[in-house]
Formats: structure tokens, sequence, C-alpha cells
């Protein structure tokens, strides 16, 4: 009998160690999946960020030169 529950015990054991595992297996693919969507989230912001600055430099540039080039005595 005492063999018997030492047996179950360490199946037990096993069987949780086996669970432990298994669940930190899991956790490291949706870190995985959590950090590749992270960065993924963070690529489309960026491209976001470089469209928008360029459309603003576009813009700038297509201001007419004089505008560039007058002082605060050109409006008195």
């Amino acid at each position: 009998m005492y063999t018997e529950s030492k047996q179950c015990r360490s199946k037990s054991l096993t069987l949780g160690q086996d669970l432990l595992n298994a669940k930190s297996e899991h956790q490291k693919e949706i870190g995985e999946y959590g950090i590749s969507k992270l960065l993924g989230r963070m690529k489309h912001y960026f491209d976001e960020f470089v469209h928008s600055v360029l459309s603003l430099l576009r813009l700038l540039r297509s201001f007419d030169r004089d505008f560039w080039t007058l002082t605060p005595q050109d409006f008195l």
C-alpha cells in the first residue's frame, strides 16, 4: 500500500510538472505572438509617421519660394 501511494504521488508530481511545462510553453508562444503583433503595430505607426512627414515636406515645398524669404519688415 505504501509503494502504491508513493507511485501515485510520483505520477501526480510528474503530471503536475508536465502541466506546468505545457503552461509555460503556451505562455511563451502567446508572448512571442504578442511581441510580433506589437512589432507589427509599431511598424504600421512608423510607416504612417513617415508618410505624414513626407506629405508635410511636399506641402511646404509647394509654397512659393518668396514666402520663405519674407522678413518681418515686409509686413510693415
